[in-house]
C-alpha cells in the first residue's frame, strides 16, 4: 500500500486552510477574524505535520517481484542439483537446506511486515493527533458562537 492518503491528508487540510482564507475575505464576519486566522493557519499546520510525518515515518516495502525472483532461483537451483544425482541423502540435504532458505525468507518477510505495521502505528498517532485538534477546534468555534449569542 502505498502512502497515498498522507497525500489525500495533505490535499484536504490545504483546501480547509483556503477555504477559511476565503471566508476571511467576506467583511459580514470581520468579528471573527482573529478565529478565521486560527483556523486558517492551523489547517496548513496540519498539512505541513501530514508532509513532515511522511518524510520522517517512510513505509518498509516487501517486492513480491523479489520474493518470487528468489523463489524461482531456489527452485532452479535445487532441481538442477537433483538431476545431477540421485543419491537419497544428497536429495534429503538439499531438500532440507531448501526448506530452511524458505524458512528464512518467510522470517524476512515476517520482520518486513512487523515493520510495516510498526510504520502505519506510528503514522496513526499523528493522525489521530490530529483528529484531537479538530475537535478542539469545533469546541473553539462553538464556544465563539456562544460568546456571540451572549453579546445579543
Amino acid at each position: 500500500m502505498s502512502n497515498e492518503y498522507l497525500d489525500f491528508i495533505v490535499f484536504l487540510e490545504n483546501s480547509l486552510g483556503s477555504f477559511y482564507a476565503n471566508l476571511k475575505q467576506d467583511t459580514s464576519l470581520e468579528r471573527i477574524q482573529s478565529l478565521l486566522d486560527f483556523m486558517e493557519t492551523h489547517s496548513f499546520e496540519h498539512a505541513k505535520k501530514i508532509r513532515e510525518t511522511k518524510i520522517i515515518y517512510i513505509k518498509p516495502e516487501l517486492s513480491e517481484n523479489e520474493i518470487l525472483t528468489w523463489h524461482n532461483d531456489l527452485i532452479r537451483k535445487v532441481t538442477s542439483k537433483l538431476t545431477n544425482g540421485k543419491n537419497l541423502v544428497t536429495v534429503l540435504e538439499e531438500l532440507a537446506t531448501s526448506e530452511e532458505s524458505l524458512g528464512n525468507l518467510y522470517k524476512k518477510i515476517a520482520s518486513v511486515l512487523i515493520n510495516i505495521s510498526e510504520h502505519y502505528k506510528k503514522i496513526a498517532e499523528v493522525i489521530n493527533k490530529i483528529g484531537d485538534d479538530e475537535y478542539d477546534h469545533r469546541d473553539l468555534l462553538l464556544r465563539d458562537r456562544n460568546r456571540l449569542l451572549q453579546k445579543k
